[in-house]
């Protein structure tokens, strides 16, 4: 029987590092020295608003907010 997939999710006090920037909609916003849970309270009503929203930290990796789920998911390369 198929398992079904999981999702590679960001948690929320995950530090960003001193290198992390937030796209949405192909505007740069810094993230840089912010947890998951600060950007979200920073950004929230932005990345909701997006049709995409992407992150990439030099700390955490590339992740894409999957609206659907309202959860970072990690980008497969």
């Amino acid at each position: 029987m198929p398992r079904i997939k999981t999702y590679d999710r960001l948690d929320s006090q995950k530090e960003l590092g001193r290198n992390a920037e937030l796209f949405i909609d192909s505007i740069c916003f810094d993230a840089s020295n912010m947890t998951v849970r600060e950007m979200m309270v920073v950004y929230k009503s932005e990345i909701l608003k997006s049709d995409d929203a992407f992150l990439r930290s030099e700390d955490a990796g590339s992740w894409k907010w999957n609206r659907d789920r309202k959860k970072w998911e990690r980008m497969v390369s």
